[in-house]
């Protein structure tokens, strides 16, 4: 970062970024020209259409010009457990998750197991329904259709449905990843796949990988 350059500064409330200038730099209370990665500094900044002290707010990064910036509400995880435990995470669980310098609750919005095991439940699974419809009347005896047949080929493995069809809960285990979807409850927020995730309360502790940006 060079002192008197231009810099995108977001996402604000709305998920917009606006174009302010970096007049001045401070390290250690001393006036520099240069900031680097991992130095703790002060900035001054201005836009040409204003800015205050309510424009500013936890979690806005300042970006290089030559980047394209974009903010999103809705991203895909890979997660595990850390804590060598599973949990069962029911949909409407809402937790806080701390990527990077971003702190802020969250929706879970759907999930499914990436790894495969033993064989695949969902191929299983659609070779039993075919065309069939799903739906509460027939859910029950499909579910005992896919046991029956689980039994047969001496698959001793709780039934577990595919993910479009689970409405309550999934599960997340230490040695397997587990896809989740998440929507930011307040604002939206730029990220990049690769960034680290991290779920740190009494309910679990796990952490993750963001594998996709969903606008």
């Amino acid at each position: 970062m060079i002192s008197g350059s231009k810099f995108f500064l977001g996402p604000d409330t709305k998920g917009k970024f606006k174009i302010v200038d970096v007049e001045n730099i401070h390290c250690k209370k001393i006036t520099v020209r240069y900031a680097y990665k991992g130095q703790y500094c002060s900035l001054y900044i201005k836009s040409p259409n204003g800015i205050t002290k309510e424009d500013v707010r936890k979690g806005m990064v300042l970006l290089d010009m030559k980047y394209q910036p974009v903010s999103t509400k809705i991203f895909q995880a890979e997660l595990w457990t850390i804590d060598g435990s599973t949990k069962i995470i029911k949909y409407k669980y809402q937790p806080v998750l701390n990527i990077k310098h971003i702190r802020q609750g969250c929706r879970i919005l759907n999930s499914n197991d990436v790894n495969v095991d033993d064989y695949d439940e969902g191929i299983l699974f659609k070779k039993i329904i075919k065309d069939d419809t799903v739906n509460i009347n027939n859910l029950g005896e499909i579910l005992q259709k896919l046991k029956t047949v689980k039994q047969e080929k001496n698959l001793n493995k709780t039934c577990i449905l595919p993910a479009q069809y689970q409405e309550e809960s999934f599960i997340i285990s230490p040695n397997k990843k587990t896809n989740v979807i998440f929507e930011f409850m307040f604002n939206p927020e730029y990220i990049t796949v690769g960034s680290h995730v991290i779920i740190n309360d009494q309910s679990i502790k796990a952490y993750g990988i963001i594998t996709k940006i969903l606008k």
